[in-house]
C-alpha cells in the first residue's frame, strides 16, 4: 500500500513538519496578543507589543506561502483524484492561494517587516532576536542535544549581522532602492523564528516526533538559499566593501556549481551599486538581478555609466 512506501511517507512527513511550523508560529502570535491585551507588567506589555508588531507580518508572510506549497503537494500526493473537482481537494489549493494574496501579499508583508524595524529604531527586531536567543539558550541549558540549535543560531546571527549593516547609519535600509532584499530577509527571519519555536516545543514535550520536526525544519534553513543571499548583501554593504572585490572573490572561490548558478547570489554586484549611488538606481536596474550572475555586473554598470568588473563562472 502507498502508506508503506518510503518515498511517499517521506513526502508526507515534510508536509507535516511544515504544518507544525505554521501552527507553532500562529499559536505564538496568539499568545503574544494575549500578553498585549492583558500584560503581566508594564514592561511585559511593551515587550509583547514590540514582538506583536514584527511577528504579525512575519506570520502572514511565512504561513501564507507555506499553505500554498503544502496544499499543492497534497493535490499531487492524491494523483489524478487530487485534480478532480468532485473530490473537493482542488478547492483546498484555491483556498490556500487566497492567503498570500488577501493577507497582504508576500512583498507587502516583507516591506511591513522592514517598516517595523525602521520606525522602531530597530527595537522590534532586537526584541524578537533576543526572544529567539533566549529560547535557544533555554533549550541548550535543558540538555537538548539537537543539531537544530546551532543551525538556528547561525541563521539568527546572519539576520542580526545583516540588520546591523543594512539598517545602520548609511546602510541600504535608508534608501527605497534597498527594499529589493526585503523578501529574503523577512522570509529567513520568519523561518528562523519558526525553528526556535519548534526547538522550544520539542524541548518542553520531549516527544520524539517533536524533536524530529525541529531537526527537519532547521535543516531547511540552509537549503532555502536565503542565508547565502543575505550574507552576500551584508558583505558588499559593510564598511570598506566594494562591488569589484566581492565579484572577484565569488568568481575565484571554491563554491559548488549549484551555488554559482543560484540567482540568489546575483544581487551582490547590484547591492554594491545601490550602496554607492542609491538615488540613481532605477526599477530597470533592479530587474537585472534576475538575468543571471554573468550578465548582471556588465548590464548594471552600463546602466550606471561605469566600467563593469569582469566576472567568470
Amino acid at each position: 500500500p502507498l502508506c508503506e512506501d518510503a518515498l511517499h511517507v517521506h513526502t508526507l512527513a515534510g508536509m507535516e513538519v511544515e504544518t507544525r511550523g505554521a501552527q507553532a508560529l500562529v499559536l505564538e502570535v496568539a499568545g503574544i496578543l494575549g500578553r498585549v491585551e492583558v500584560p503581566r507588567s508594564p514592561q511585559d506589555g511593551k515587550l509583547a507589543s514590540d514582538l506583536l508588531r514584527i511577528y504579525t507580518p512575519l506570520a502572514k508572510l511565512v504561513t501564507g506561502k507555506m499553505a500554498v506549497d503544502v496544499a499543492s503537494e497534497g493535490v499531487e500526493s492524491f494523483g489524478g483524484a487530487g485534480y478532480l473537482e468532485d473530490t473537493d481537494i482542488p478547492r483546498m489549493l484555491r483556498d490556500a492561494q487566497v492567503l498570500p494574496i488577501w493577507e497582504g501579499t508576500t512583498n507587502v508583508n516583507a516591506l511591513d517587516v522592514f517598516r517595523s524595524v525602521q520606525r522602531s529604531g530597530g527595537q522590534t527586531l532586537a526584541t524578537l532576536l533576543a526572544d529567539g536567543r533566549a529560547k535557544l539558550n533555554a533549550a541548550g541549558n535543558a540538555g537538548a542535544d539537537l543539531i537544530a540549535i546551532p543551525q538556528t543560531l547561525r541563521a539568527l546571527e546572519v539576520c542580526e549581522r545583516f540588520a546591523t549593516v543594512f539598517f545602520g547609519p548609511g546602510g541600504l535600509g535608508s534608501s527605497t532602492s534597498g527594499a529589493f532584499v526585503a523578501r529574503d530577509f523577512a522570509m529567513l527571519l520568519g523561518r528562523t523564528a519558526v525553528s526556535w519555536l519548534l526547538i522550544a516545543q520539542s524541548t518542553g514535550s520531549g516527544r520524539r516526533s517533536d524533536l524530529v520536526a525541529a531537526e527537519r525544519w532547521a535543516a531547511t534553513l540552509e537549503q532555502q538559499g536565503l542565508i547565502k543571499s543575505l550574507e552576500a548583501v551584508t558583505e558588499v554593504s559593510g564598511a570598506g566593501s566594494s562591488p569589484k572585490k566581492v565579484v572577484e572573490s565569488k568568481s575565484s572561490s571554491s563554491s559548488s556549481s549549484t551555488d554559482k548558478a543560484s540567482p540568489l547570489l546575483s544581487p551582490v554586484f547590484l547591492s554594491g551599486a545601490v550602496a554607492k549611488r542609491p538615488d540613481q538606481i532605477r526599477f530597470e536596474d533592479l530587474l537585472l538581478v534576475y538575468e543571471g550572475w554573468a550578465k548582471t555586473p556588465q548590464k548594471v554598470a552600463e546602466a550606471l555609466g561605469e566600467k563593469a568588473p569582469k566576472a567568470s563562472l
